[in-house]
């Protein structure tokens, strides 16, 4: 699965193709095309493989999208999400795609987010009018915006090991989750 996501993520939907994938992942084209049908349900199942930042529901709403920022931050930033933002790029010659990851990937995380903000709501956590579904995308925005914007070297660790993001990046994600919560810093 690593292999199809590192060879989508550097050729995108037109450099795709199962010997690329075999080829990377260092196994013959029989064993990729003995696993699946084409190349878009191998794509799709790689992408929906691959663990994403989940809004926990488990502590205060603030503690929890900071620490979802924080990790969807290291997962963009490292390059483990260059495969899944590829698709959004890729999205205006190939829909269909773009169409399979929302059902598969975007959506079910969105509904589990916009669940978590709406209890945290119920709970007195955030103002009875606070649309959460623009909250939850607000965060999304100025995450991709300060992964793709930051320099090298913010995030240590690799997909198999805790990440550790600089201070100045923890705190910079803290405000914008304060800023887009609370309309100020607290």
């Amino acid at each position: 699965m690593r292999a199809a996501r590192t060879l989508y993520a550097r050729e995108g939907w037109a450099g795709f193709h199962f010997e690329g994938v075999a080829r990377t992942a260092g196994v013959s084209k029989d064993a990729v095309y003995r696993r699946y049908p084409d190349a878009q349900a191998l794509l799709l199942d790689a992408l929906s493989a691959q663990s994403v930042a989940r809004l926990a529901d488990d502590r205060p709403i603030e503690d929890a999208l900071v620490a979802f920022a924080c990790d969807a931050f290291a997962y963009f930033a490292r390059g483990d999400g260059y495969a899944n933002l590829r698709v959004h790029l890729d999205a205006r010659q190939y829909p269909e795609i773009l169409e399979q990851y929302r059902l598969r990937v975007l959506e079910p995380q969105m509904q589990h987010a916009v669940g978590v903000l709406e209890r945290a709501r119920d709970d007195g956590e955030l103002h009875p009018e606070t649309s959460c579904a623009a909250v939850f995308e607000a965060i999304g925005g100025a995450i991709m915006f300060h992964a793709l914007s930051s320099p090298s070297g913010t995030v240590s660790g690799t997909e198999d090991e805790a990440d550790s993001l600089d201070p100045a990046t923890v705190r910079r994600l803290t405000e914008c989750v304060q800023q887009i919560l609370h309309g100020r810093l607290r």
